[in-house]
């Protein structure tokens, strides 16, 4: 049974489901075939319902059983009742922004899916703060897989495609790119936590881009000085300079000076997330019953 839209995306939307026979909760994205076909997404819904089966990972959503009828796909997920990172900025936060060691622990636990998803092969290509989701005990979830794609080593993808605000120069520019543009994302995510907007963002497109091409990066004068520091290696133009793409990998972004919990502990899921994120969850889980 359905009991409320939760969100809307491109491909359908999410509603809160329960499943009769146990009265649990669940997720169930609905996507109107004609819808998916008119936006040429049949594809990348297929390859996101494969990918949701077979990853085993607690930081990367999975898909529990799928179905259809004559109109529409239906993929069951879990319920996340924390909701995605982005309604939290903006109504769980008095800034608009979170501390520096809650968006720690936040950017820690992204970065460890996107690690698996890179040893996997693939490139996630959409990081934004509403495709990171809110389990009821406050750990996230990478959400929204249907622009994840496989890549041979050494290959590039051509695709512009994502959030223009978390766009790589080398993705606007339809360069080519791999895991380069996930990392350059990353550093847009970090930077969105901590000031409660996206590091690049203008009054009109053009002046995005512009930023954008330029690495035109600007930070207030209270921004975490380690962050800053995070944040201007991974946006960087030249990707031969930007953390991440040098020979140690996703290790050099993991070894920088703005973490300070053992990484073993985060993948673990020892490490707790901010007292006021897991109320928020905890209060949505139960307005749900």
């Amino acid at each position: 049974t359905f009991h409320k839209e939760l969100g809307v995306g491109m491909s359908g939307r999410v509603y809160l489901g329960k499943v009769t026979r146990t009265n649990a909760h669940c997720c169930v994205k609905v996507m109107q075939k004609k819808r998916v076909l008119r936006l040429d997404q049949a594809e990348n819904i297929m390859r996101e319902r494969e990918l949701m089966r077979s990853f085993d990972t607690p930081f990367v959503m999975q898909s529990r059983c799928s179905f259809q009828d004559g109109n529409h796909l239906y993929l069951v997920m879990d319920f996340m009742p924390g909701g995605d990172l982005f309604q939290f900025l903006v109504n769980g936060t008095e800034r608009g922004s979170f501390p520096p060691a809650a968006a720690r622990f936040y950017a820690a636990e992204v970065l460890l899916a996107l690690e698996y998803l890179h040893a996997r092969g693939f490139v996630y290509r959409d990081l934004k703060p509403e495709n990171v989701l809110l389990d009821g005990e406050g750990h996230v979830k990478l959400a929204d897989l249907g622009f994840c794609k496989p890549l041979e080593e050494g290959e590039r993808t051509y695709t512009t495609c994502g959030t223009s605000d978390y766009m790589a120069p080398e993705v606007m520019l339809s360069q080519g790119y791999g895991r380069s543009a996930d990392y350059w994302a990353f550093g847009v995510f970090l930077y969105e936590l901590l000031a409660g907007a996206a590091p690049f963002h203008a009054k009109t497109d053009s002046a995005r881009h512009r930023r954008i091409l330029t690495a035109d990066l600007k930070f207030r004068a209270d921004f975490h000085l380690h962050a800053k520091d995070l944040v201007s290696k991974l946006c960087v133009v030249d990707l031969s300079h930007r953390l991440g793409m040098q020979l140690r990998g996703i290790d050099d972004v993991k070894d920088h000076a703005f973490w300070i919990d053992d990484w073993d502990a985060v993948a673990r899921r020892e490490t707790k997330p901010n007292a006021k994120a897991l109320a928020v969850a905890v209060m949505l889980l139960v307005s749900t019953k």
